[in-house]
């Protein structure tokens, strides 16, 4: 009963794919124009990956570093995330739980957490902090250009500004 009051934000041209009478869904069926270019990039990278450094490797390196990241945090906050005991469970990526003297949370969800501003505007490090069931969390994503020492830069830096 309330679809004659539901409009698509982005009009585009179309309406009718099929080319039959418009219908209400038409709108949400083609919003827009389309760009194929970064699925017509994903063969490239990974005959890329495979190229360079393989799968393996790629995998290898970035969980160890993922790992490292959440020994060294961990070690700084006391605290262990939710697979610590068991480094099955992540790759390249891992969320730890920070202290929760950081709270409260912003008040609005886009807004950044005041570490993470800090973060970013003093020490040129950007990365996720997250508010989630009342808690405070750090995501680190690692990548085959990430490093040991970018990892004891942003423990440097969390220990400066949570301490």
């Amino acid at each position: 009963k309330h679809q004659s009051q539901i409009f698509h934000p982005v009009v585009s041209w179309g309406r009718s794919v099929s080319g039959q009478a418009d219908s209400w869904k038409d709108s949400f069926t083609w919003p827009g124009t389309f760009d194929p270019a970064p699925f017509m990039s994903i063969p490239s990278a990974i005959q890329f990956m495979h190229e360079t450094v393989g799968l393996t490797t790629f995998r290898q390196v970035t969980h160890e570093l993922a790992k490292y990241a959440s020994q060294k945090i961990n070690e700084l906050t006391g605290l262990t995330g939710m697979y610590d005991n068991d480094s099955n469970w992540y790759g390249p990526m891992v969320t730890l739980p920070l202290p929760d003297n950081l709270l409260p949370a912003p008040q609005r969800p886009a807004q950044k957490h005041q570490l993470q501003h800090q973060l970013q505007e003093q020490f040129g490090i950007e990365i996720p902090i997250i508010h989630f069931q009342g808690k405070m969390w750090i995501r680190v994503s690692c990548h085959l250009y990430n490093n040991k020492e970018q990892i004891d830069y942003l423990v440097s830096a969390l220990n400066q500004l949570i301490k």
